[in-house]
C-alpha cells in the first residue's frame, strides 16, 4: 500500500511540473504572441550606433535585425540599453528577448546563452603606442606583473587579458565604457596594451596617425562570430532567427549592410559563401 502510494504521489508530483512547465511561455512562444521582439541593445559603433542628438539609432546590428523581424512578419521593441557586463542577466531575467548588438560566439557566455548563426566576423588585435618596443611582436613578454592591461568590466578584452595573460595586471575599466576609451589609455601612457577588435583599433590609427600599433596584424589574439545572443530555453526562437538571417547573409544583403557602415575596409570579416557555382 505504501509503495503504490508513493507511485502515485510521484505521478502527481510529475503530472504537476508538467503542467507547470507547458503554462510557463518560452521566449520563442512571447514573440509569436506579441509579433515583437524586445531587443537589449549596447552603444558599439558601427555595430549598433545611437546619435547622441537626436537618440536615433542605426548601425549593422540594427539594420539586419529589423530586415530579419520584417521578413518574420514581426516588430522590433528597442528595450533596454546594455553594457557587455549584464546582457547574460538581461536575458536569463527575461527583460529581453535578445541582445541585437552583435555579440562575439565565445565560450564565457557561450555556457548561458544561445548564439544565432555567425553574420560575420570580427578579430582581435594586440594594441601599444606606436613607439613602444617593449613588448615583443609574440606577445611572449605580455604574462608579466610588470605590463598594465586596459580592459573593460566584462567585455572580451578582459577575458583575453585573463586567460591567456594571467600575470599581467589589469586596469579595469567600467562595463558601460566606451571601448575606445581603452586605446586612448594606451596613447596616454597610463596603459603598455589593450586586446581590442581591429575594426576599432584600425579606425584610432586613422583619426590619430602614428598613435598606436598592432603587433599582431597577421596573427589576430582571437577571431570571433558575430551573432545575436539568445535565452538558452528554446531552441525554436534560434531556429526561427537563422532562417531570417541565413538569407540575408547567403543572399548579400548583410554583406551590403556591412558596407553602408564601413568605415576601415577589410576590417569586418564576411562569411564565405558554402557553395560552388559550377560553370
Amino acid at each position: 500500500m505504501k509503495l503504490i502510494s508513493a507511485l502515485l504521489f510521484f505521478v502527481l508530483m510529475f503530472h504537476t511540473a508538467v503542467s507547470f512547465a507547458e503554462g510557463q511561455d518560452s521566449t520563442y512562444d512571447r514573440v509569436l504572441k506579441s509579433e515583437t521582439i524586445r531587443c537589449g541593445y549596447i552603444n558599439y559603433p558601427p555595430h549598433f550606433i545611437i546619435d547622441p542628438v537626436s537618440g536615433k539609432k542605426s548601425g549593422i546590428s540594427y539594420d539586419i535585425m529589423e530586415e530579419a523581424a520584417r521578413v518574420l512578419g514581426l516588430k522590433v521593441e528597442w528595450a533596454e540599453e546594455l553594457g557587455w557586463g549584464n546582457t547574460v542577466e538581461a536575458l536569463n531575467s527575461k527583460r529581453v528577448d535578445a541582445v541585437c548588438t552583435s555579440f562575439w560566439q565565445n565560450p564565457v557566455e557561450g555556457k548561458y546563452v544561445f548564439f544565432t548563426e555567425p553574420m560575420f566576423y570580427s578579430a582581435v588585435g594586440a594594441y601599444v603606442d606606436a613607439e613602444n618596443t617593449q613588448i615583443n611582436s609574440d606577445l611572449s613578454n605580455v604574462n608579466d606583473p610588470s605590463v598594465r592591461v586596459s580592459a573593460s568590466d566584462g567585455a572580451i578584452s578582459f577575458y583575453v587579458a585573463q586567460q591567456d595573460f594571467p600575470k599581467a595586471t589589469i586596469l579595469s575599466l567600467p562595463n558601460m565604457t566606451d571601448e575606445t576609451q581603452m586605446l586612448m589609455e594606451v596613447d596616454a601612457g597610463k596603459a603598455d596594451i589593450a586586446f581590442i577588435e581591429t575594426y576599432l583599433g584600425e579606425k584610432f590609427i586613422k583619426a590619430n596617425p602614428k598613435s598606436l600599433k598592432n603587433l599582431v596584424p597577421n596573427n589576430p589574439v582571437r577571431l570571433f562570430g558575430n551573432t545575436f545572443a539568445l535565452p538558452m530555453d528554446d531552441v525554436r526562437f534560434k531556429s526561427m532567427l537563422d532562417s531570417a538571417l541565413v538569407p540575408m547573409i547567403q543572399g548579400g544583403l548583410v554583406d551590403r549592410i556591412i558596407s553602408k557602415y564601413e568605415e576601415v575596409p577589410g576590417g569586418i570579416y564576411r562569411v564565405a559563401q558554402p557553395f560552388e557555382v559550377m560553370e
